[in-house]
C-alpha cells in the first residue's frame, strides 16, 4: 500500500459557555410573585458542537483512484437563546434545549479511459437531524408590563414555537466526463439529487395564554389572580399529519466547452438545465386550491459564457469577462406549514375575554377563559388557564382568523443573472494591479405575501395608505414573482 494509499483525519470540540441574567421589573405598588422571582439571577447557555472528519485515498492502478470520506458533526446546546437582547432578558420561555446530529459519506472514482477521455462518477449520503425542545412543557405565558424596555412582555413557561423537528437524508449521483478534442476541452455529466425530509413547526402548537391589564388592573396583577385575556392555540385535527413529510427531486444535466480560439484568447460556453419535482401536501384545503399542490419547476435553463484575452500577447495586460444564469434551491423548510397549517391539518383558535368583568373581577361568571367562583361555568366558558383546547373544539377557529398557507400557483426556484469583467495590468515585476467590476440581478426571490389585504384606500387628511383586511381567512402564499435584487460592484485589487 505504500506510495498507493493516503489517510487523513481531523477532529475538533468546542465547548462554550455564555452567562445571561433575568430580571423582570415589576410595575410601581405591585411585588413580584415567587413564581416569577425564583425564575431571576444567573442562567447560562452552552453551545458546545463537535466536528469529525476522515479522508482516505486509493491509487489502484495508474489510470484508476477512489476516494473515500465521512464526515460527522454533533451539537448540543442547553439553554440554547440567541441574546439579541443583551445579557439581560425577561423572556425565559426562549430557552431551549438544540441538539442536532448530521453525518456524510462520499465515495468518487476517477478513471483516466484515454489521454484525453477522465470519467469521474461520485455518490454521497448525508443525514441531517436536528431538535429544538422547550425547557418546560405546557403552554407559553405572556405577562404585559414587565418586560424590558422595547418588549414590553415577558415570556415564561413553555415556548409557542417547539418542538421544532427538522430530519432530512439526501442522496446525490453524478457523473462527470472530461474530454479533450484538438483545441477543446469539453466536459458533460449529469447531477440527480433525492431529498427525504421529515419536519416540524406548528405556531402556538402547545398554546399561548397572555395576561393583559384592563382600567387600573396591571397585567402582572392579573397573573396573580390567574385572569387571563387571551389563548392563541393551533389545534391539531390529523395528528398523524403533524410532521410534514415529502421527498424533493432535483435532476440536472451540463455541457461545457473550453476553446483556444487563437493563443491569445480563450472563450468558454456553457449550458446547465434543472429540474425539481416538489412533494405535494397529502392533504389540502378544498377551499384553497393553493394548499393543494406545489408547482414544480422543469425550465431552468441556464446558459454560460466567458473569455480570456490576452491583449497585447505578452501576458502583461489580460481581460477576463464572463456572464451567466443561475438558479438556486428552494429549502424544504418551506414546505412545512403548507403542508400542515393549511385549515384542514390544523386549525388556529383565539379565545378572547370579552367582558370587562371577566377581565379583571374575581367574582366574575360566565368568562371564556376561567370557572364560575363556585366551580360551574357558562355559556362563554372555552377552557380554564392553564389548561388547553381539544380537537373537539377546532369548531371554534374563526374563519376570519384561521391561518392558512400554500404556494403561488407561479412558483419557481430563483433565477440570478451575473456578468463580470476584469482587467489585470502587470506593472514592473513584482506588481499587479486588478480592476474589476461585478453585476448580479437576482429574482424569484422567497417570500411569503399575505393576500388578505385589499386594495389600499388613501386618507385625505394624511396622505397615507389604509389597508384593509378581506373577509376571508388569513391566507398566505409562498411567493416568488414579487421581490428582486441588484447588485453593482467595482472591485480594486493589488498584488
Amino acid at each position: 500500500m505504500k506510495n498507493r494509499a493516503f489517510f487523513f483525519f481531523g477532529i475538533e470540540q468546542n465547548l462554550l459557555k455564555i452567562p445571561f441574567f433575568v430580571d423582570f421589573i415589576a410595575p410601581t405598588g405591585v411585588t413580584l410573585p415567587t413564581s416569577l422571582t425564583s425564575l431571576e439571577g444567573e442562567v447560562v447557555s452552552t453551545n458546545n458542537p463537535t466536528a469529525l472528519f476522515g479522508r482516505v485515498d486509493f491509487n489502484l492502478d495508474q489510470n484508476n483512484t477512489v476516494n473515500f470520506q465521512y464526515t460527522h458533526s454533533r451539537f448540543n446546546g442547553d439553554n440554547f437563546v440567541a441574546l439579541d437582547e443583551g445579557i439581560t432578558l425577561t423572556d425565559r420561555a426562549n430557552e431551549i434545549e438544540r441538539t442536532g446530529r448530521s453525518n456524510g459519506f462520499k465515495a468518487s472514482a476517477v478513471s483516466v479511459l484515454t489521454p484525453e477521455l477522465v470519467n469521474e462518477f461520485r455518490i454521497q449520503v448525508a443525514t441531517d437531524n436536528r431538535l429544538e425542545e422547550a425547557n418546560t412543557a405546557g403552554p407559553e405565558i405572556r405577562i404585559d408590563g414587565i418586560g424590558l424596555p422595547g418588549s414590553s412582555n415577558a415570556r415564561i413557561a413553555g415556548n409557542n414555537a417547539r418542538p421544532r423537528i427538522f430530519n432530512t437524508l439526501r442522496t446525490q449521483v453524478s457523473d462527470n466526463v472530461s474530454w479533450s478534442v484538438g483545441e477543446h476541452r469539453l466536459k458533460f455529466g449529469f447531477d440527480i439529487n433525492v431529498n427525504r425530509f421529515e419536519a416540524r413547526r406548528i405556531p402556538f402548537g402547545v398554546g399561548s395564554y397572555r395576561f393583559q391589564s384592563s382600567g387600573s388592573t396591571s397585567a402582572l396583577t392579573n397573573f396573580i389572580n390567574n385572569i387571563p385575556r387571551r389563548l392563541e392555540q393551533t389545534i391539531l385535527i390529523s395528528p398523524d399529519l403533524a410532521q410534514a413529510k415529502g421527498e424533493q427531486r432535483e435532476y440536472s444535466f451540463f455541457v461545457q466547452d473550453k476553446f483556444k480560439v487563437t493563443k491569445d484568447l480563450t472563450l468558454n460556453f456553457g449550458l446547465r438545465w434543472e429540474g425539481l419535482d416538489n412533494p405535494n401536501p397529502p392533504v389540502g384545503n378544498p377551499l384553497y386550491p393553493v394548499t393543494q399542490r406545489i408547482p414544480d419547476d422543469w425550465k431552468q435553463w441556464q446558459p454560460r459564457l466567458g473569455g480570456a484575452w490576452d491583449i497585447f500577447g505578452n501576458g502583461n495586460s489580460v481581460l477576463r469577462v464572463s456572464s451567466g444564469l443561475y438558479a438556486a434551491r428552494t429549502p424544504s423548510t418551506l414546505f412545512i406549514r403548507p403542508f400542515v397549517e393549511n385549515g384542514v391539518v390544523s386549525r388556529f383558535v383565539r379565545v378572547d375575554e370579552v367582558s370587562g368583568a371577566c377581565r379583571t373581577s374575581l367574582t366574575a361568571t360566565n368568562c371564556a377563559l376561567r370557572r364560575n367562583p363556585d366551580g360551574t361555568t357558562g355559556s362563554n366558558f372555552r377552557v380554564a388557564f392553564p389548561n388547553l383546547l381539544t380537537s373537539a373544539q377546532a369548531n371554534l377557529a374563526d374563519p376570519l382568523r384561521n391561518r392558512v398557507f400554500g404556494f403561488d400557483p407561479d412558483f419557481k426556484n430563483p433565477r440570478s443573472f451575473q456578468a463580470s469583467a476584469t482587467l489585470e495590468q502587470k506593472i514592473g515585476e513584482d506588481f499587479v494591479l486588478s480592476v474589476g467590476f461585478l453585476r448580479n440581478s437576482t429574482w424569484n426571490l422567497q417570500r411569503r405575501l399575505n393576500r388578505n389585504l385589499r386594495p389600499p384606500t388613501i386618507d385625505a387628511v394624511t396622505g397615507n395608505p389604509v389597508l384593509r383586511l378581506s373577509q376571508r381567512a388569513e391566507l398566505t402564499l409562498q411567493s416568488t414573482g414579487f421581490r428582486s435584487t441588484n447588485l453593482r460592484l467595482i472591485l480594486i485589487t493589488t498584488l
